[in-house]
């Protein structure tokens, strides 16, 4: 499959998971680790659309640090704005499968992972269409 395709594929999946995060948004009875996995699956989707566009290999894994460190290694400047989506990285697998979200008391501040994820995917976008 072309860089491109290949791109628009995960930019087309990314959007998947960003219907639900839209449809759960305010929904109390989706708990956070629930709502955060499909936060970290848009994510990373993006990362990897930005990856596949520049024809740049990475590993199957669902390490949003390590898909940014390599687009830095690669000279790919990452925005600051996004950085913080690093933290979504335990809800792919620990807090899908522990209670350890849950369990710190901490509430997870949908709106404002939801707009991160928009101001990714613009991002995304721009790296692709330039």
């Amino acid at each position: 499959m072309k860089p491109h395709d290949l791109s628009v594929r995960f930019l087309s999946k990314a959007s998947q998971d960003e219907l639900i995060l839209d449809k759960l948004l305010d929904d109390p009875d989706i708990a956070d680790e629930v709502w955060g996995f499909h936060a970290q699956q848009a994510g990373e989707k993006l990362l990897k659309a930005v990856l596949s566009f520049h024809s740049i290999r990475f590993r199957k894994t669902h390490d949003i640090t390590e898909l940014m460190d390599i687009l830095i290694d690669h000279g790919i400047r990452i925005p600051d704005d996004i950085a913080e989506i690093r933290k979504l990285t335990p809800f792919a697998v620990e807090y899908r499968y522990d209670d350890l979200f849950s369990e710190s008391g901490d509430e997870l501040d949908r709106k404002a992972i939801r707009k991160l994820i928009q101001v990714m995917r613009l991002w995304a976008k721009s790296q692709i269409d330039q």
